[in-house]
């Protein structure tokens, strides 16, 4: 199955619909999403991370994210991870292609998820994967934060904060990946810490 802009948003729709109906969203700051291809970045607490940010995000936005291609082993799951706009990236190595079709994706005007720590992390760890600040710097494109306060209870509240965009350095200013990703990460539990409570 290929990608499918109608099944994203028949799905994106579905999803949020449903998300609204289980758990009281508090999302701020959502007029900082600007117009555009960008990155958009969260820490990430829970399986549920990923939900959270695209029902954050509205249903305006084509949107593209990578997973581990593992996932994409199972033909089923792969299949629809396809059709909602993601597609599968080998952490084991530098993996060129995808790294390509990411920049390809927010080239063509699409919100691309990631998660500067790679994985699931306690809020403590707040430790970043270098690849974040590459794609950032390569694109040069706008960075918009979130941050996810709290994992969701069955109708419980759950508070999500967006933050204004983070714009690159120059590819010619002396920033390494590490650096600038470690600065996402920063950034994004620093809006977490000025505005909880």
């Amino acid at each position: 199955m290929r990608y499918s802009p109608m099944f994203q948003k028949f799905a994106r729709w579905a999803i949020y619909i449903s998300y609204n109906i289980i758990y009281r969203f508090d999302v701020i700051g959502r007029e900082n999403i600007p117009d555009g291809g960008c990155f958009v970045c969260a820490n990430h607490p829970s399986l549920n991370d990923p939900v959270l940010v695209l029902v954050s995000l509205g249903t305006k936005y084509e949107l593209s994210s990578m997973g581990k291609k593992e996932l994409f082993d199972n033909k089923p799951l792969g299949a629809l991870l396809t059709a909602l706009g993601g597609f599968p990236v080998d952490r084991g190595k530098p993996d060129i292609k995808a790294i390509k079709k990411c920049l390809k994706d927010v080239k063509d005007g699409k919100k691309f998820i990631l998660f500067p720590e790679g994985t699931r992390t306690e809020n403590s760890g707040k430790k970043a994967k270098a690849g974040i600040g590459m794609l950032a710097i390569k694109a040069e494109c706008p960075i918009v934060p979130i941050y996810i306060a709290n994992s969701p209870k069955w109708f419980g509240k759950v508070k999500i904060i967006i933050g204004q965009p983070i714009i690159p350095p120059k590819r010619a200013e002396r920033v390494s990946n590490e650096e600038f990703s470690q600065y996402i990460l920063d950034h994004i539990f620093e809006i977490g810490e000025k505005n909880e409570g």
